[in-house]
């Protein structure tokens, strides 16, 4: 039991908070021009006072700023004397909160496709740094070294080279899991293994300080070859092995590789879509209505004006005004018609039936 009124607690604050902390304007109290703003503090009392007191007075006044999980905290018995008020509320709200979700889908997909033709969000490399892992097992490990070096100049601008090599370096951690999960770690261990057992059979030849000499020689040469990685260009002294990491890239066909482009980039259209690149400011496109598609927003306000008609005025919807565009006109011209003619088919089979009765 306590740990119930333990949860519902931090649930309400969590609840007060989060109306605290909108952005949009909230009413707490009336003030005067001499009165100071009212601190988070002062805010936060007045909406407890509230909530302990009414709950649907609180539902009236603050449901505009409630979320989907808040709701549970005003669930109440059918015996208590403000229920179907308070239900009342609760089912405008819920209603406001699916339509802002349809809302807020429309807005992120619209964003998306303004980002992929004028930013550089969606562009391969930006993905690709995005999602190292998924790029390399879709698109990364079937580039030739030509491509990989078409795609970073294309694609980065100015002095992207240095960027590119600087990233590589802080982000050795992320290219190491690419290379613990592919075959080409195993390749570099057993060319690294020959190598030493090469050096094993020559060493008998050397005293010991060239024997040490030559160890620390190869075993460089090793770990600069193993270095070697998707997107980077290779320097002077792993240039040699460039032959070899050729012989290495996987061959598939055209068609197959530019299935596995699109794949990988309807995952990453897909994650941003759902919200899942952490890194990205959401709101500023949630709560932006330039991404309302006017479209979509006039026909849902239209939508809305005909569903507050009274049956009488839509039976008369064929009396348009003129200022409407002449494709609406023709499909509310239509639907009265159908509705014309189906009342005179249904009266037909009336006076039919009437006269066979008689006869």
């Amino acid at each position: 039991m306590e740990a119930e009124e333990i949860n519902n607690e931090t649930a309400l604050t969590a609840m007060f908070q989060s109306i605290i902390e909108s952005k949009k304007e909230v009413f707490y109290k009336s003030l005067q021009v001499t009165d100071q703003e009212l601190n988070d503090g002062e805010k936060l009392e007045i909406l407890t006072n509230i909530f302990n007191q009414s709950r649907s007075t609180f539902l009236s006044r603050y449901g505009k700023y409630l979320k989907k999980e808040h709701l549970i905290l005003f669930e109440t018995q059918e015996d208590q004397a403000d229920y179907y008020e308070i239900q009342h509320y609760l089912n405008e709200i819920v209603f406001r909160l699916a339509n802002h979700e349809n809302l807020v889908k429309n807005r992120r997909f619209n964003a998306l496709q303004k980002m992929i033709e004028t930013s550089e969000y969606f562009s391969e490399v930006e993905m690709m740094r995005r999602e190292p892992v998924l790029y390399h097992q879709l698109v990364g490990q079937y580039l030739t070294e030509d491509e990989v070096r078409e795609r970073d100049f294309e694609e980065c601008p100015g002095d992207s080279l240095v960027n590119i090599l600087l990233q590589g370096i802080d982000n050795r951690d992320g290219r190491a899991k690419i290379n613990e999960n592919s075959d080409e770690n195993e390749e570099d261990s057993e060319k690294v293994v020959k190598s030493k057992r090469k050096i094993d059979t020559e060493i008998e030849e050397f005293d010991t300080d060239d024997e040490d000499q030559m160890m620390d020689d190869e075993l460089d040469n090793s770990e600069s070859f193993s270095k070697s990685q998707w997107g980077n260009f290779d320097s002077a002294e792993t240039q040699s092995g460039s032959k070899t990491s050729q012989d290495k890239t996987k061959f598939i066909l055209a068609p197959e590789k530019h299935l596995l482009q699109d794949e990988f980039k309807g995952i990453m259209y897909a994650n941003f879509l759902s919200g899942k690149d952490k890194d990205f400011n959401y709101d500023t496109i949630d709560e932006d209505s330039q991404y309302d598609d006017e479209i979509l927003t006039s026909r849902d306000m239209e939508d809305k004006y005909f569903d507050s008609e009274e049956p009488e005025k839509e039976e008369n919807c064929h009396e348009i005004k003129e200022d409407q565009s002449e494709e609406d006109d023709l499909d509310i011209y239509m639907k009265a018609l159908e509705k014309q003619i189906h009342r005179r088919d249904v009266d037909d089979m009336s006076t039919q039936l009437e006269f066979l009765k008689r006869d």
